[in-house]
């Protein structure tokens, strides 16, 4: 009777916090100390990708891509980072997200990944969260220039020129014709 008038919304809430979150924390604590365990020898970095806004996911993660590139502090052959989203519920845009996850890689499992991103907060302290890397991405500030001096690596593949091509022609606009794409929100778009 009990369950009958919990809301869908109020059932998955409480599976989550009952049983999801107690399982990751089971799955994810080794990972985090093993991860800290080897941190003298490899580090891994995780960074969280900013996708709920489009602005974020395009520029933040641009020279977080740039920085790591360029070597920008001179770690990478210690450092091995790795990305995941938070949640694919509030994705900006999808077509962003895929060029991405072909370019640098996003790890599934984004529950289990920002807990380990948690734990190692905790465990590791100001040597995991004070990291150079990370601020260039939380910034998105292009002090270094990036933008202007490495090369761009985020592009349609074959397929997807091939579905704007179609997507044009049912538009009417011709395959050569300029155009000039708008993105544009109200206030509504944090709702």
């Amino acid at each position: 009777m009990f369950i009958k008038t919990l809301q869908k919304e109020q059932i998955a809430y409480l599976f989550q916090q009952f049983l999801i979150k107690p399982l990751c924390l089971i799955i994810t604590l080794p990972v985090s100390f093993g991860i800290i365990i080897i941190s003298p020898i490899i580090r891994i970095r995780l960074i969280r990708l900013r996708s709920f806004r489009i602005g974020h996911l395009a520029l933040n993660t641009e020279l977080m891509r740039c920085a790591l590139q360029v070597n920008l502090h001179r770690d990478a052959a210690r450092i091995k980072t790795f990305f995941y989203l938070p949640t694919r519920k509030n994705l900006c845009n999808l077509q962003l997200y895929l060029m991405w996850k072909r370019t640098v890689g996003i790890l599934p499992f984004p529950l289990l990944c920002a807990q380990v991103d948690k734990l190692l907060i905790i465990f590791g302290g100001k040597f995991y969260y004070n990291d150079p890397v990370k601020e260039v991405f939380d910034r998105a500030e292009d002090r270094w220039d990036f933008l202007e001096t490495v090369k761009q690596r985020l592009s349609f593949n074959t397929t997807e020129h091939h579905l704007a091509r179609c997507v044009m022609q049912k538009l009417g606009i011709k395959q050569n014709a300029q155009y000039v794409c708008l993105l544009m929100r109200d206030s509504n778009y944090l709702k």
